[in-house]
């Protein structure tokens, strides 16, 4: 009976070895522990043979993790490269912004407070940077002011760069000055004088629709600034103007001095803004035929 069940058991474990994907543990000796009832437990070793199809099993495994030991290698070396340029230039950039903040940091001097300016002062000052849309100057005031890249010419301004390069002596105009809002902006052309004299009209006595003519003051890349007799002035973009103008430039449109008759589009009290377009409201009363 003994010797029935031994035969039984490795005949089992043989089918099960067979049949499984073999493994290192696979190899070597087997140990079964089997039942006798005159002698009580007994080991039996069984060597197991390695099959072919296991040991070509165990050289692609072996191959595969060469070539994965000789990848991460070769990675390894190139985020190292990677990492030493990445190094290189984020230590330039910071040696070079760092001479750029010498350059333009110097101790500001406040001369010219805020609350002391007023609109048309022409000042003197500093341009401490520049950016894609302007310069920031100096004037002694507490904070630099802005000279934006609509306001350096009378001219078209493709790039600040073309006319201001920082720490160059300006003199610029105050164009508009907020000492509660602590907010200036300045200009390097003289500003242009308002034709409408007398009271203004405030903003919250206009409404949409509203039919305003208007006096163009000054041409921009977008657009023109129209006098309107408003507390401030009106902006009418290019595209608000004609629509049917394809490719135009506004300075090929508008020119100083130019008399429109315009319609309010937009009004933002907060900000203090007026837009303006030539389109005539269609919820209004057609004229002619």
């Amino acid at each position: 009976t003994a010797s029935i069940l031994i035969l039984i058991q490795l005949y089992h474990i043989d089918c099960f070895i067979s049949n499984s994907i073999p493994s290192k543990k696979a190899q070597g000796v087997i140990t079964l522990t089997t039942l006798n009832e005159s002698k009580g437990s007994e080991k039996i070793k069984i060597n197991k043979v390695p099959s072919q199809k296991h040991s070509e099993y165990m050289e692609q495994v072996n191959e595969n993790r060469k070539r994965a030991a000789a990848k991460r290698l070769v990675n390894s070396k190139k985020f190292f490269r990677k990492k030493v340029r990445f190094d290189f230039m984020r230590q330039k950039d910071k040696e070079e912004k760092l001479k750029h903040n010498e350059e333009t940091r110097w101790k500001r001097i406040v001369t010219n407070p805020i609350s002391s300016l007023r609109q048309g002062m022409w000042l003197e000052g500093k341009i401490r940077n520049i950016s894609k849309f302007g310069a920031w100057v100096d004037v002694g005031a507490e904070k630099d002011g802005l000279l934006h890249i609509s306001d350096m010419s009378d001219g078209f301004t493709a790039h600040v760069k073309d006319h201001f390069q920082t720490g160059d002596l300006v003199k610029v105009i105050v164009k508009y000055v907020d000492p509660v809002k602590n907010s200036l902006a300045l200009s390097a052309v003289e500003l242009k004088s308002d034709p409408f004299e007398g009271e203004k009209m405030a903003l919250d006595e206009l409404e949409e629709g509203d039919e305003l003519w208007g006096v163009v003051g000054k041409v921009s890349n977008f657009g023109a600034y129209v006098f309107v007799g408003a507390e401030v002035t009106g902006f009418l973009h290019l595209t608000e103007y004609l629509s049917e103008l394809g490719g135009s430039s506004p300075r090929e449109v508008f020119e100083t001095g130019q008399r429109i008759r315009t319609y309010v589009k937009e009004i933002d009290l907060d900000l203090k803004r007026l837009k303006l377009t030539c389109e005539r409201p269609s919820y209004l009363p057609k004229v002619g035929n």
